[in-house]
């Protein structure tokens, strides 16, 4: 029964069950085992459940309800927007990188990291609108310039 309901949710999801498995680091000979019969230990059917966002009493066969299959090939809309917002705010993409526990150094060596002009926009809540082209930033002028904000900050 495992195999039959494993090998229905990989078709659903337009998924083979050698992928599924390499996803999980599993081998794919694994694969092969349960199409013959072999049922997967308890912490593997539980990350099939969660791979998969359904119950593992319906991977087992007890019962025909599945919970909503998330297709992992595409993004909902909340998470397309989730992204967008990441890409595009200096701020978002701070906030979700502390979320996920990444230290400042391992954020500013980042492909996608805030620019050195959005850690000076960020400052005061102002905007500081002028741009400076790739590597002309410095750890000199960004500080240079962050004083300039800070005392037309208190002048304001």
């Amino acid at each position: 029964m495992f195999w039959e309901r494993f090998f229905y949710i990989c078709s659903l999801n337009k998924q083979s069950p050698n992928f599924v498995c390499s996803q999980l680091g599993l081998s794919t000979a694994t694969a092969t085992h349960w199409k013959n019969g072999a049922i997967p230990k308890a912490d593997v059917l539980l990350q099939i459940s969660n791979y998969f966002n359904c119950s593992t009493d319906f991977l087992l066969g007890k019962t025909e309800e599945i919970t909503e299959i998330s297709n992992n090939n595409e993004f909902s809309d909340k998470e397309k927007r989730l992204i967008t917002a990441y890409r595009d705010k200096p701020e978002v993409q701070i906030a979700v990188d502390r979320l996920l526990g990444l230290e400042e150094g391992e954020i500013l060596n980042m492909p996608n990291k805030p620019t050195n002009t959005a850690r000076i926009a960020a400052f005061g809540g102002g905007v500081f609108e002028k741009t400076y082209k790739e590597g002309e930033l410095n750890e000199k002028l960004i500080n240079e310039l962050i004083e300039q904000r800070k005392i037309k900050f208190d002048e304001e």
